[in-house]
């Protein structure tokens, strides 16, 4: 009746399961995911995040956004058969594909407990794999160009992240275009965009090195303006020791944790 998922490197807590299915059993026939929060464990940081939505959620908070990890939910059997399963057309993005179509016709609710310890030991498809990155992008702007390009924002994230695909598999040109586009939907006062065109016309290696530079200083600034640091003290116990019990990675293990404000 329903159906969750966990990813290989991914840990469920107990609960997860047993708090979902109580809030599917009290809740009108109309919510299709339930989705709980998640504490993530890279470099030795945990970041907690929460509910990734406000309020009602709609294809177009989706595609802005960005999916939920699947770890984190659970749906109704009925609603995939009335959908359909994940795109196995799409290389990457797939999940995120899927909770477009699932928005479409059925509510999200959020469990704020954390049900999930999500385990980072790379840099995720976008990063190792940019072209297969390349064509999910280029596959959910032609099968969703519709509600895209509704929100200027989305378009403009949209032709970015595929011109910044493009710089990082040594087709500089060509990304330059798509971040072109980028500034004629969202305006012309961008400066990161401006910053990765000039990037770019130097070629794919400084390309590289730049945005590796500025996603650095952008988790420091994050760090510093947009999260509230707590220490690991004020982690629940069952979380605590969970994570002492099962996580035999010990570098993953850290001495505090910051709570991400979604």
């Amino acid at each position: 009746e329903y159906i969750a998922f966990l990813d290989s490197d991914d840990l469920w807590l107990p609960d997860k399961l047993e708090k979902q299915l109580e809030v599917f059993r009290t809740s009108n026939d109309s919510s299709g995911i339930v989705y709980c929060s998640m504490i993530r464990l890279e470099k030795g940081i945990a970041t907690l995040h929460s509910n990734h939505y406000r309020g009602q959620v709609n294809i177009e908070n989706v595609l802005e956004k960005g999916g939920i990890a699947t770890s984190r939910i659970m749906v109704r059997k009925s609603t995939l058969e009335n959908i359909g399963t994940f795109d196995e057309s799409l290389p990457a993005f797939e999940d995120w594909e899927l909770e477009m179509r699932i928005s479409k016709i059925r509510s999200f609710v959020s469990i704020e407990e954390v049900g999930v310890i999500q385990r980072r030991f790379g840099k995720g498809v976008y990063y190792n794999n940019p072209v297969s990155a390349l064509s999910g992008l280029e596959i959910l702007l032609d099968k969703y160009k519709k509600e895209i390009i509704r929100n200027k924002y989305v378009m403009r994230r949209f032709y970015s992240t595929i011109g910044n695909s493009y710089c990082l598999i040594n087709k500089c040109s060509t990304g330059i275009r798509y971040f072109v586009k980028a500034m004629t939907v969202g305006g012309y006062i961008h400066l990161r965009l401006w910053f990765q065109i000039f990037t770019a016309l130097l070629g794919t290696d400084v390309y590289k090195i730049s945005q590796r530079f500025y996603r650095k200083l952008r988790n420091i600034v994050l760090n510093l303006l947009w999260t509230r640091r707590i220490w690991i003290q004020k982690i629940p116990k069952n979380i605590r020791r969970f994570l002492t019990q099962f996580e035999s990675n010990k570098k993953l293990l850290v001495n505090r944790f910051y709570l991400w404000r979604m």
